[in-house]
């Protein structure tokens, strides 16, 4: 928190500077002279290269923004930089795209510096690339191949082990792995998102396409045959877009029992009132995903829509968490029912009871030499999620959640409204 207030007076800091300076000598701390920025129109030149002095977030899991950087003006480059391997996509709104560029050689790929990918592109990056999304659009057009390796993008729940699967993908020979990036989160229609935009929703597909490209671009300086990407909980939402802008990516969707996940949400919010989390933390983000995860074509929609009013004006962590939990599933069983994407459904249960054989049938499905699950087996002696605020050794100290008679109940009912199965036989969701 301290250094999030302390990046908020910098900034201020720097814009009263910059005032000064832009006054007296027609310069800025943040995109250079009149000049500079006069060429900076030009296609040769519409990477902005920042140098990145400080950096704060609220919190730990959410996405990055420009404004959770100070920065300094260096240079406008040509859009070739965003084709180095020390260079990867943060985000895309539509307003800009955000690369970030790490020291030379740096790997962005892999769990190496954390378990998931929003960490290290933070972290780890020296430079902010910043890009207008008009230019990011005509950039996708000209000059991002198609990527020749093979795409495996994970959906899920959350809270279901999906870590632990990127990593055992990780095992494989000539495979890379991202963990929850956020180049495709900020594409979703969440109503009222500050980083939303006409431009984006009118350029979805080509702002898509140009995405995985760019996240999935050749590497100059390795061999790679496998790209496996397990995506932010809410972008199943959009597991249908992403087939038809890019149709050579294999789906796969990792979940496991109902009260297991929420279970494991609550244990990490209940730190919090209930309360406290409904007027700070709830209306600002989690309940907003009520909206982006509705299918397209759904009966659900007034339904969702109903659970988002009253989770606003009587938040309870178990009815809410386990709406969202049932609502991040419906996409995923809708657009596979219709023939719209064909995902792979697997649950944590059997990915560590039966490693092997489960990964040899998903391997399969990625079109990966089953052979080789023999490799991902490593992935199973280790904390998935070491060194975060949410690893084992963390949760182990929260307070263990069990539920009510009552709660089983509202749960069981949940999974009625959904036309799902009951809670005794989750496993047939998707039969």
């Amino acid at each position: 928190m301290w250094k999030f207030v302390l990046l908020k007076l910098l900034l201020l800091s720097a814009k009263l500077l910059n005032r000064l300076l832009n006054r007296l000598f027609d310069y800025s701390l943040f995109s250079g002279s009149r000049l500079e920025r006069e060429n900076a129109s030009d296609y040769k030149s519409c990477v902005h290269r920042c140098r990145i002095r400080f950096r704060a977030k609220l919190g730990e899991l959410g996405p990055a923004f420009m404004d959770n950087f100070l920065l300094t003006h260096e240079s406008y480059d040509h859009p070739d930089v965003l084709f180095r391997d020390n260079v990867t996509l943060l985000t895309v709104t539509g307003y800009h795209a955000l690369f970030v560029q790490g020291p030379e050689g740096f790997n962005f790929f892999g769990s190496k510096e954390s378990p998931f990918s929003f960490i290290t592109h933070f972290e780890f990056a020296q430079h902010l690339l910043i890009v207008s999304f008009e230019q990011f659009l005509e950039i996708s057009r000209r000059d991002v191949p198609k990527p020749s390796a093979n795409l495996v993008f994970i959906s899920m729940t959350g809270r279901c082990g999906s870590t632990l699967l990127t990593q055992m993908f990780e095992e494989l020979p000539y495979t890379l792995t991202l963990s929850e990036p956020d180049f495709l989160t900020t594409m979703i229609p969440f109503q009222g998102h500050p980083h939303s935009s006409e431009a984006l929703v009118q350029n979805m597909d080509q702002a898509l396409k140009g995405a995985i490209h760019l996240m999935c671009k050749d590497l100059k300086s390795r061999r790679v045959d496998n790209i496996v990407i397990k995506l932010r909980p809410v972008t199943v939402a959009i597991t249908h877009q992403i087939t038809q802008v890019c149709p050579q990516v294999r789906h796969v969707f990792l979940y496991r029992s109902p009260i297991r996940t929420v279970a494991s949400y609550v244990t990490m919010v209940q730190s919090f009132s209930p309360l406290l989390y409904q007027k700070l933390f709830w209306p600002r983000g989690f309940s907003k995903m009520y909206f982006c995860l509705v299918p397209e074509g759904s009966d659900k929609q007034n339904m969702l829509a109903d659970m988002h009013q009253k989770s606003l004006t009587h938040y309870d962590h178990v009815r809410c968490w386990t709406e969202l939990v049932l609502a991040h599933i419906l996409p995923c069983k809708e657009y596979r029912a219709k023939g719209w994407v064909d995902i792979y459904p697997i649950t944590y249960e059997n990915l560590t009871q039966e490693p092997h054989e489960t990964m040899e049938k998903l391997l399969t499905h990625c079109h990966i030499d089953p052979i080789q699950a023999s490799h991902c087996a490593r992935a199973l002696e280790k904390d998935s999620q070491r060194g975060t605020s949410i690893s084992q050794s963390t949760l182990a100290k929260s307070r263990k959640v069990h539920f009510s008679p009552a709660e089983l109940e509202m749960m069981e009912g949940l999974m009625a409204a959904f036309d799902f199965p009951e809670l005794e036989h989750w496993e047939d969701i998707f039969d």
